[in-house]
């Protein structure tokens, strides 16, 4: 490990402020350019840079699996948030898309990058997306939707980066849900239903709601046509678009009691079109949107696969109930699990006392992301965890100790653990191979080797 210039949370917020491109077409270069020019303006050494860049490839090998939704408060570790890679291993199924977002808290510097890739093979993953290090909100799509894809998510802060950090993944719909309506049961009709006495079928799906009710872009595109007609009633058009620009489609809304968008515009997913009614021929029926999509050389097509049964609220990203970057487990025993629930499958049993490194807040804090002393990782309960016991240090220890700023012994010196850091000095557990110990003058490091034995209460 390297000691960081004292001044480089400023400078890496500065040069992340007024640097770094965030051109989207070139996001799978993300990483790349934030190394050049983390190398190049000399904002790290170059010892930092490099452990910084073979960890992020390393850790590859090992993620951990989750399920979407799923999102962390990254944590600060003596001031600045830990480099180390966190890689992830998620299943996206078919005809949905990937969100991802990052986010931080006032004053904070540097940041996060999140780096997507799929599948692998001799060589490892393939990279197809890459974001940040500047707080983004993105989705990731797939031209060919069909079929269920394994991703690999590498989140890693930049070099120095302080304050607090959280980031989220989220699987939606292709489309946007486009009433704003949260009742459970919102489509009444289906696609494919008879009509006019099955003389012709029901080419979208109805959509219920008060009249009045926002009638919403379900994707980014342009407005090509707002009318009236005697069957669809006030309508719009819409050619809707994926977020890399892919062509999904025409979106067509209608019944609409009123409309606000206007023809030749862009729209943003979310943007308001109007509102719901029951104009044209569904004026003996109670107010909906009828919602239809069409694509070339197709014809009509069910947008239900594409939009969901019901709206999924987006979710705000937000750093919140940061934890103690050291804990133990508070009761006698506690269950290392495989994910943030009780259900997940068990992955050890831990004893009470357990030191626990924490990496992660998941869950509003509910739960904790953790790695334990012999290197297995997982989640446990909050409410199983407390700062850890203090036992006064033994008087019988190696007087030419290193005490370490982390419980590594190539971590950086904080000095020699001598007889006046070592009078008085208490445990605070052990992790591995290493024992955490402050001194009478609060100093916290980790003595490397052999069990500090704790005195008899």
């Amino acid at each position: 490990m390297v000691r960081l210039p004292a001044d480089l949370p400023l400078r890496l917020g500065l040069w992340i402020d007024t640097v770094v491109d965030r051109d989207d077409t070139l996001r799978t270069l993300a990483r790349e350019r934030a190394f050049d020019r983390l190398r190049r303006d000399d904002i790290v050494s170059q010892r930092t840079l490099e452990r910084w860049r073979t960890e992020a490839a390393a850790a590859l090998r090992d993620p951990h699996p989750i399920t979407a939704p799923y999102g962390e408060t990254l944590l600060a570790r003596d001031g600045s948030v830990d480099t180390a890679p966190h890689v992830f291993s998620l299943t996206l199924a078919a005809e949905r898309v990937l969100r991802i977002a990052t986010t931080a808290d006032d004053g904070a510097r540097g940041g996060l990058l999140v780096d997507v890739f799929e599948g692998g093979n001799v060589e490892g993953p393939r990279r197809i997306g890459a974001y940040g290090p500047a707080p983004f909100d993105e989705r990731l799509s797939f031209e060919q939707a069909s079929v269920d894809r394994k991703l690999t998510l590498r989140v890693q802060a930049l070099p120095g980066s302080t304050g607090r950090f959280a980031w989220r993944t989220e699987v939606r719909a292709v489309l946007d849900f486009p009433v704003e309506i949260d009742t459970t049961n919102p489509v009444q009709s289906f696609f494919g239903m008879p009509r006019d006495g099955g003389r012709r079928e029901h080419h979208g799906i109805d959509i219920f709601a008060p009249r009045g009710t926002p009638v919403l872009a379900a994707a980014d595109g342009l407005v090509i046509r707002t009318g009236e007609s005697p069957r669809g009633g006030l309508h719009v058009w819409q050619r809707a678009v994926d977020t890399d620009g892919v062509p999904l489609g025409a979106l067509y809304y209608a019944h609409m009691d009123s409309v606000t968008a206007e023809a030749g515009t862009h729209v943003r997913r979310g943007e308001p079109l109007g509102t719901v009614g029951n104009t044209g021929n569904a004026q003996t029926t109670p107010p909906h949107l009828h919602f239809g999509l069409y694509r070339r050389f197709v014809g009509p097509v069910d947008p239900l696969p594409l939009t969901g049964e019901r709206r999924v609220p987006t979710v705000t990203v937000s750093p919140t109930n940061v934890l103690p970057n050291w804990l133990a487990v508070s009761s006698t025993r506690a269950n290392l699990r495989g994910a943030p629930s009780t259900d997940a499958p068990v992955i050890a049993s831990l004893d009470g006392g357990s030191l626990l490194r924490v990496e992660a807040s998941v869950d509003d804090g509910r739960w904790a992301r953790v790695t334990v002393g012999d290197g297995a990782r997982g989640f446990i309960a909050r409410s199983l965890l407390a700062p850890a016991r203090e036992h006064e240090v033994q008087a019988a220890i190696n007087t030419d100790a290193m005490l370490r700023s982390a419980p590594s012994a190539d971590a950086p010196s904080l000095g020699r653990f001598d007889a006046d850091l070592r009078d008085g000095a208490v445990s605070l557990g052990r992790f591995g191979e290493a024992e955490r110990v402050r001194t009478t003058n609060g100093l916290t490091g980790w003595l490397i080797g052999p069990a500090v034995v704790p005195a008899l209460e």
